[in-house]
């Protein structure tokens, strides 16, 4: 498994621990300032963190006392130095306070991924060798069906 894919299977982790504790902020550290997200419930997409929180938001809130347990299937990747493409079916699974199984649906996800390394500063002077493993990797862009890459990334 390479440093990339191991960044990734951390995103999916990550995204499925803050869904389930209805962590809006670490659900939202997941995701890049300029994200632009689609969804397939109600409105078209979502341009930019703020737009997308305020989405999480009331999601999370519309919850109640139920939890989310989201599992990945099916997850295919596809990775380069400064990006990578993660396509997954998603299922959601709405449990009640006592952890029983109330509901669930599946939807597409893909996401366009930012790999970034530590870049040199001032207290961080060595240069950054050009196959550095990345320090994070976070969605550009999420949909339940198509993603494309701004440009420029």
């Amino acid at each position: 498994m390479t440093d990339i894919d191991k960044s990734i299977a951390r995103v999916l982790e990550s995204y499925q621990a803050a869904v389930h504790a209805k962590d809006v902020d670490a659900f939202m550290r997941l995701y890049d300032p300029g994200v632009r997200v689609f969804d397939a419930w109600g409105v078209w997409s979502y341009e930019g963190s703020d737009a997308w929180q305020r989405a999480v938001e009331g999601w999370f809130k519309s919850l109640g006392d139920e939890k989310v347990k989201v599992t990945f299937d099916a997850v295919k990747t596809s990775s380069g130095r400064e990006s990578a493409v993660v396509s997954a079916v998603v299922t959601y699974a709405g449990r009640s306070a006592q952890g029983e199984e109330l509901r669930s649906m599946q939807n597409r996800l893909t996401w366009a991924l930012r790999v970034s390394v530590p870049r040199p500063t001032l207290r961080n002077c060595p240069p950054v060798p050009p196959n550095s493993p990345p320090s994070r990797i976070r969605p550009i862009n999420s949909s339940a069906s198509v993603a494309a890459l701004p440009s420029p990334i």
